[in-house]
């Protein structure tokens, strides 16, 4: 992602050709938890656990909302548990749109 792209013009551009790539929201992810965290986003890695980044409870559910509206789909509010690192939970989420999308035809 370049520098002066935000997350949602990555996602935008992406989900025009497609669902979200697991390259795309693992990038959304990094620059929103470097952003709440007020971090640079080369400090936050993606194969980290999310504990190792200080979420609070609160956050770790703020960020489960928006990734519904990011892939469009319910998630369940233990997302972020399930799925421990951004790695895990971005090729999760890929996998998951990319179904709903072959379902949908």
């Amino acid at each position: 992602m370049k520098p002066e792209e935000s997350p949602k013009a990555v996602l935008d551009s992406a989900r025009a050709a497609g669902p979200p790539t697991s390259d795309a929201i693992q990038s959304w992810l990094v620059q929103k938890i470097s952003a709440r965290l007020h971090v640079p986003a080369e400090q936050i890695r993606p194969a980290e656990p999310f504990t190792s980044f200080g979420l609070s409870s609160m956050v770790a559910l703020s960020l489960s909302g928006e990734l519904e509206e990011l892939v469009g789909l319910q998630l369940p509010p233990t997302l972020m548990w399930d799925y421990p690192t951004i790695d895990s939970l971005s090729q999760h989420l890929a996998q998951l749109a990319a179904d709903a999308r072959a379902k949908r035809g």
